[in-house]
């Protein structure tokens, strides 16, 4: 398992590990972050070859023992040279600290290489009313390149279908 440790000195040391398989963690986090959250099945398929799925940790230690919490994961899918950011969840307590940007960072690095040059295009889908995303994505330099009309389930009962918006780096 790949594994990186991040720490600067007032923030929590935190750690991004390869996932290997689902976890109730994973499913929790998903199921707080999205209206329309993946099933566990759909999860399940991306535990495969092209799929990266990596956790992001905050560890804590009581002098004794390190514990670590799950506080976000990420999904990409790899065809040839591009990636698709198939999901990317920070749960809702951890929000507003930065992690969803490390999350987006890391990708961004899998897709580059040693020498920081991007070698792979990134793309991924967002609802349109998700504007805090949509401002992650292009301060990390994503750009707009087009939208799906219709492609996202409705937040709620009565509501209709919302239009994804797709943005490539």
């Amino acid at each position: 398992m790949n594994t990186e440790t991040m720490n600067t000195s007032n923030s929590p040391k935190l750690m991004l590990a390869n996932l290997v398989q689902l976890t109730p963690d994973v499913m929790q986090i998903e199921k707080l972050a999205h209206a329309a959250p993946w099933s566990a099945q759909m999860f399940n398929l991306s535990f495969a070859p092209n799929y990266r799925v990596v956790g992001l940790y905050q560890l804590t230690s009581d002098g004794e023992h390190t514990n670590s919490r799950l506080i976000g994961f990420t999904v990409v899918h790899q065809v040839l040279d591009e990636l698709t950011l198939m999901n990317i969840a920070v749960h809702p307590n951890f929000r507003g600290h930065g992690y969803g940007k490390i999350l987006l960072d890391d990708v961004i690095s899998h897709a580059s290489d040693n020498n920081g040059e991007q070698q792979w295009r990134i793309y991924l889908e967002v609802r349109e009313s998700n504007a805090e995303a949509i401002g992650l994505y292009k301060a990390t330099g994503f750009s707009e390149a087009g939208r799906r009309k219709g492609y996202y389930p409705p937040k709620s009962a009565g509501e209709a279908r919302e239009n994804a918006v797709i943005m490539v780096k």
